[in-house]
């Protein structure tokens, strides 16, 4: 079938949201979306798949009427956040002969060698996205480009980010969405795909850490000179800070979420005075109350501890200096003063992602609404596989074609 939309479906620990788009003067324009709470799916891994394409298939038809559209069959772009992510970046030089003049063969002969790392047992690999080509390094006509073929060289070296993920949390996700009646046109990672549609290039030249803050998981890349030079997967989220408040003041998970959605906020110098609230520590219990400062406060700690985790897997693995600073996303970040806080933490330039209208649009609120981040994102992203035309080796096809190739021997 040729569709005549894109269908994305964000696959969230709280949520599941399904977006549709068509193309419209050289932008995507939302038609239909919407997001029903998650089952079957914990800390940003499907444990249900049952649950979570029961789930799909409710969301898809209501999707469907909005827009008039029938949706069945179409092929969909699914996120993924699992927390065996590995990620590599490798490269290696490779000599040129003859002329010296960069061919298709040369260049891909630079990622083919620069993409045979040692995998993980049991991983797959998700992304294999080259970053760049450094052309006759260590001369002083040495030159970084996009580009290479054509060029006189006597070394080219491609500079590759190659990111894994376990075969078994892939098979779920697909095997999710096929179950619902859906084609799986690709899987990404899940910051990954959010950077498509709230970070810019400009951003990405000058080193940019996109941060993705979900319920059950907090997604993270980054991005330097153009290229996407780490990404993790961290288990703290929304849900988290809510059980926090769970233990400071002994109540249900319900009554703690709905304390921090009504009165929670982490914004510095706010409160002009103390109060007291009201809540439940249970069915049966006497009315309780609590100060709104100690409420605060709790939060705060809480955030502190994620934004900590966050910073310290930065600190190690990523040696670059973040001059676009920090984007924050996700349904998490929508808390009052998020960016500011996290700004004040991390004592570098913080703000929170806006989806870029030049390339996508629809529903004002919709697209505003950091919850359908991940959704958009998917919209938009599309694997550059332009480089990997003559590549053979099968374990660094990348997952789009390992799909493909899974489907069309009825795995799924």
């Amino acid at each position: 079938m040729a569709d005549e939309w894109i269908v994305s479906i964000d696959i969230g620990s709280s949520k599941i949201a399904v977006v549709v788009a068509e193309e419209k003067l050289d932008r995507l324009h939302v038609i239909g979306y919407t997001q029903a709470n998650s089952s079957g799916v914990e800390k940003g891994l499907i444990t249900n798949p049952d649950l979570v394409s029961s789930v799909i298939k409710k969301i898809i038809n209501k999707v469907g009427e909005s827009c008039d559209k029938n949706l069945d069959n179409s092929n969909a772009s699914i996120n993924i956040s699992d927390n065996r992510l590995t990620v590599t970046n490798h490269s290696s030089r490779v000599l040129t002969k003859g002329s010296g003049k960069i061919t298709q063969k040369k260049m891909s002969e630079a990622i083919e060698t620069s993409s045979a790392v040692l995998g993980i047992a049991n991983n797959e690999v998700l992304h294999s996205v080259v970053n760049n080509f450094i052309i006759n390094e260590d001369t002083p006509d040495s030159l970084i480009t996009n580009q290479p073929i054509g060029m006189q060289a006597r070394t080219i070296r491609a500079n590759m980010h190659i990111v894994s993920v376990a075969e078994r949390n892939v098979d779920s996700v697909i095997q999710s969405v096929s179950n619902s009646g859906l084609g799986v046109a690709q899987v990404v990672l899940d910051s990954m795909a959010i950077s498509e549609a709230y970070i810019t290039e400009e951003e990405k030249e000058d080193g940019v850490c996109l941060v993705d803050i979900g319920a059950g998981v907090t997604n993270f890349s980054i991005f330097k000179n153009g290229g996407i030079t780490h990404s993790a997967v961290i288990q703290l989220g929304g849900e988290n800070i809510t059980k926090d408040i769970v233990y400071a003041f002994g109540t249900s998970f319900e009554e703690a979420e709905d304390l921090k959605i009504k009165h929670g906020h982490v914004k510095n110098n706010l409160l002009t005075e103390e109060k007291l609230i009201q809540f439940s520590q249970g069915p049966n219990s006497q009315e309780c109350y609590l100060s709104n400062y100690d409420l605060i406060e709790a939060i705060k700690k809480s955030y502190l501890k994620l934004f900590a985790s966050v910073k310290k897997d930065i600190n190690k693995q990523a040696k670059c200096r973040l001059k676009a600073g920090f984007v924050l996303t996700g349904g998490a970040s929508k808390i009052p003063g998020c960016a500011e806080f996290f700004m004040k933490s991390s004592r570098t330039k913080t703000k929170l992602g806006r989806v870029n209208e030049q390339k996508i649009t629809g529903n004002v609120n919709m697209i505003s609404d950091s919850t359908y981040a991940s959704a958009l994102g998917l919209l938009l992203y599309e694997a550059d596989e332009s480089h990997l035309e003559v590549v053979q080796s099968q374990e660094n096809l990348g997952i789009s074609r390992w799909i493909k190739g899974k489907l069309k021997l009825g795995e799924f």
